[in-house]
């Protein structure tokens, strides 16, 4: 018998459940590429995996790792999961500010997920979490004060508070290679998650971020017998060519089209767009890097309406003649 995931959820679902059929956690955990840790940072003793759990106003995480290492300290990992890329699945930040219209994009729910470990504490002082008061400095001052009362959250996490423990946020999506790694994604970008340090006020490079792909994810079961293997064949195999035909765009719809320069943030890029498809180029370090990205995704596209400024239509070259955009972009 077959059991096959038909979605992003029962995906996530699936490969938990095996990952804990097969005994694949420390090997899931292992594969990780941390931005600022060569390896996993502590060796695991007891763990388990909590789906879902209700963290009310701060969203409900996949998964949720809990950890006690050798020496008796607390660990949390917690997975984001999505099915695409990560900048496909990310909303670019407008001005630097945590926009709440956008809580199901990856980014944001990276920020979500650490503003509720951050506000952890508050469990020993008001019995529940909640957030302190966000400093007019802070990418949250503009959204609410977010809290968590709900009783079985609370009981799961109120001894981990007391004691004090260290916690990670990790993506799963379908990069081939590290879409958080340093050399990738720089703090500045627009769809770096907004991580705001409400003791040293201001905002930071958090070392305990993480990524894995699914392919990753799939090696995991090479000498066993597992459901994944034919859930992964789902999706990321012909499954792929059907995803892409999924949303056809109105033509109405389209405020920008083809590849144009354009003002996103505050950096002149190269935007190319087709249909609700799109991709933006930052050129720095004498290569485009891109910083953000949408694979026919109707709500994102429509959103880059308030936040580009077209400039002018993008000079009939290709990316890769790295002297010309160096020129180009010299001159600008």
């Amino acid at each position: 018998m077959k059991i096959l995931a038909h979605d992003e959820d029962s995906m996530t679902n699936l490969f938990f459940s095996e990952v804990q059929r097969h005994d694949r956690l420390n090997a899931f955990l292992d594969i990780i590429d941390w931005r600022s840790h060569p390896a996993l940072p502590f060796t695991v003793s007891q763990a388990e995996i909590h789906q879902q759990v209700n963290l009310s106003e701060f969203g409900r995480p996949d998964a949720t790792i809990i950890i006690k290492d050798q020496a008796g300290l607390r660990h949390i990992v917690i997975v984001e999961v999505k099915l695409g890329a990560y900048l496909e699945c990310c909303m670019g930040t407008k001005l630097g500010k945590f926009d709440n219209k956008f809580n199901s994009k990856l980014n944001n729910q990276l920020a979500l997920r650490y503003r509720a470990m951050q506000s952890m504490g508050s469990i020993v002082k008001n019995g529940y979490i909640v957030e302190s008061d966000h400093p007019a400095d802070s990418p949250y001052h503009e959204d609410q004060i977010r809290r968590c009362k709900k009783p079985s959250t609370i009981t799961l996490f109120r001894h981990i508070a007391i004691g004090g423990f260290q916690f990670y946020l990790v993506t799963l999506t379908s990069d081939n290679t590290s879409p958080l790694s340093k050399d990738t994604l720089n703090p500045s970008d627009p769809c770096f998650p907004l991580l705001y340090d409400h003791n040293s006020r201001s905002m930071v490079d958090f070392s305990n971020l993480g990524s894995v792909s699914w392919s990753k994810c799939l090696n995991l079961f090479d000498e066993t017998d597992s459901h994944f293997r034919d859930s992964f064949g789902l999706h990321f195999g012909s499954a792929a060519a059907v995803e892409e035909s999924e949303s056809l765009p109105k033509p109405e719809e389209l405020f920008v089209k083809g590849r144009q320069i354009v003002r996103y943030g505050d950096r002149v890029c190269h935007l190319s767009c087709k249909g609700y498809s799109f991709s933006i180029r930052h050129f720095r370090n004498g290569k485009f890097v891109e910083i953000d990205r949408g694979k026919s995704d109707r709500e994102k596209y429509l959103a880059l309406k308030d936040q580009i400024t077209v400039l002018s239509k993008a000079p009939a070259k290709p990316v890769d003649d790295v002297a010309f955009w160096k020129e180009f972009f010299s001159s600008d």
